[in-house]
């Protein structure tokens, strides 16, 4: 990734958020990101900053140098590895609500796609149900069959 725009956009997918939501929560009119990411083109300082201050987690060294890990949990992880500060304890919880987070995300489109999958089924029970139903017969038709007895 060589750009801040490449890493803003890498941040939003990784938080599985559009680039549309991330404008409104920075307070950047729809577009800005978007269409800067778009044409390449740079985006103003204060969209940057409001970035870091919207979401504390991300790492500013990575965001503007690409330098470290994107987010900060992960290099308080790693100090608190080599340090091994009772403090380890907090940064596990962290993660694991990160990961919680990311797994909800995951069994959520999960459930919309089996739900799309049971309407389509469903659909096809009642196509396969009518294709299956015996024709109404017709009084003229009712006499045929007599008829040939």
């Amino acid at each position: 990734m060589n750009s801040i725009l490449e890493r803003i956009l890498y941040f939003a997918e990784y938080q599985n958020i559009k680039i549309t939501n991330l404008e409104k929560k920075i307070g950047a009119s729809k577009g800005v990101l978007s269409r800067a990411i778009a044409k390449n083109t740079d985006i103003q300082l204060k969209w940057i900053v409001s970035l870091v201050e919207n979401y504390p987690q991300l790492n500013t060294e990575w965001l503007i140098l690409g330098k470290s890990s994107m987010l900060k949990i992960e290099l308080e992880a790693d100090k608190i590895e080599e340090n091994h500060t009772p403090y380890s304890n907090n940064i596990n919880f962290q993660e694991k609500y990160y990961q919680c987070v990311e797994e909800k995300t995951a069994l959520c489109d999960k459930n919309q796609q089996l739900y799309e999958e049971v309407i389509k089924l469903q659909k096809e029970i009642i196509q396969i149900q009518r294709e299956s139903m015996p024709l109404k017969k017709t009084p003229a038709t009712a006499v045929d069959d007599v008829c040939q007895v």
